[in-house]
C-alpha cells in the first residue's frame, strides 16, 4: 500500500462520517439532535456526551482529510505588502488565522518537507504557529484549490 491508497481509505471513511453527521443532524447543529435518548438516564446522558465528543473529533479528522484531497493550485513565495501582510506572487494574502502550507527546511540538512499550520500576529508582525522563528519573507508556500 502506498500513501495515495492509504489516503483513499480514509476518504472512504469520511463518506461514512458524513452519513452519520447527516443522519444525526450533527452537521446542522453540532450535536446529536436526531438521536433519541432518555434525558433522565445517567447512562444515556453519558453515552450522548461521549458520542458527541467523538463526532467533534471525527469532524475534525474529516476536515483534515478533505484538505489533503484538495488539488494544489500553485506554489509561490511570500513577500510583505504595503499593508504589512504577507502575500503570494498572485496576491493571496495571509493574515491572522490564515491556514498556511509551507516548505520547511531545517538547519540540519534534513530533506525539505511541507508543513501545515496557521499564521498569527504578535508584536506588529506575523509568524507561523508552532514555528515562530520561521522567516516569512521569501518562504515557499503552496495554495490548494478550496473551490
Amino acid at each position: 500500500m502506498n500513501l495515495k491508497e492509504f489516503l483513499q481509505g480514509f476518504t472512504h471513511i469520511c463518506k461514512e462520517i458524513n452519513k452519520q453527521a447527516i443522519s444525526t443532524e450533527y452537521h446542522k447543529y453540532g450535536e446529536l439532535s436526531n438521536v433519541d435518548f432518555n434525558r433522565e438516564d445517567a447512562n444515556d446522558l453519558f453515552l450522548n456526551d461521549q458520542l458527541t465528543t467523538i463526532m467533534v473529533e471525527l469532524d475534525d479528522i474529516k476536515r483534515k482529510i478533505d484538505y489533503l484531497n484538495l488539488p494544489i493550485k500553485y506554489e509561490s513565495t511570500l513577500s510583505q505588502n504595503t499593508n504589512n501582510q504577507y502575500q503570494t506572487t498572485r496576491g493571496d494574502e495571509y493574515h491572522c488565522g490564515s491556514t498556511i502550507e509551507y516548505l520547511y527546511i531545517d538547519s540540519l540538512g534534513d530533506p525539505a518537507q511541507w508543513r501545515l499550520s496557521r499564521v498569527e500576529h504578535k508584536n506588529g508582525d506575523y509568524y507561523i504557529l508552532g514555528n515562530p522563528n520561521q522567516v516569512l519573507e521569501g518562504l515557499v508556500v503552496r495554495i490548494r484549490d478550496c473551490k
